[in-house]
């Protein structure tokens, strides 16, 4: 059986031990909290929309995501370092860009669930009109149906069948 709190977000996503000059040192990888994720979230956005390059997103992003979210002192271009990655660089970096995924995927999730809250009101709003389409149609028939019984009446007053 699966507990709740087993499913729940621990502080350290992820550690490795590496072996730096003959010393191993451990990396750990730190998942993001809620004002971090949103943070990530902002600056992946606010990229996109300023049409930045590529480079550009990945090195702003990466070195505020290794300073906040690893123990990692970042003393060199990240791009450089990901021109050239250890097996440990690309272990870390899958981590990284797993929450960068998985913040992608909770903005598409939001955006998504804005989507079907305007449809729903749309929705409500053509039932509301058709409501209000029915009501005329009622309007018109009871008109209608009025000079009808008053077609029948004038006609029964003057006997013609």
């Amino acid at each position: 059986m699966v507990n709740l709190s087993d499913l729940k977000l621990k502080e350290i996503r992820k550690s490795i031990d590496v072996d730096i000059n003959g010393e191993i040192q451990e990396i750990n990888i730190f998942n993001p909290n809620v004002e971090q994720r949103e943070d990530i979230k902002n600056k992946i956005q606010e990229l996109t929309e300023e049409g930045k390059e590529m480079s550009v997103l990945i090195e702003d992003v990466f070195n505020d995501m290794f300073s906040e979210l690893t123990n990692i002192v970042v003393d060199e271009n990240i791009i450089d370092v990901l021109n050239a990655p250890t097996g440990n660089m690309l272990i870390v970096m899958q981590e990284v860009f797993e929450i960068i995924r998985e913040v992608q995927l909770e903005v598409a999730m939001i955006n998504y669930q804005n989507l079907c809250q305007l449809e729903s009101l749309k929705y409500n709003e053509l039932s509301l009109l058709k409501a209000q389409h029915v009501d005329l149609i009622s309007k018109d028939v009871e008109k209608v149906q009025g000079e009808i019984d008053k077609f029948k009446k004038g006609v029964d007053k003057n006997g013609v069948q």
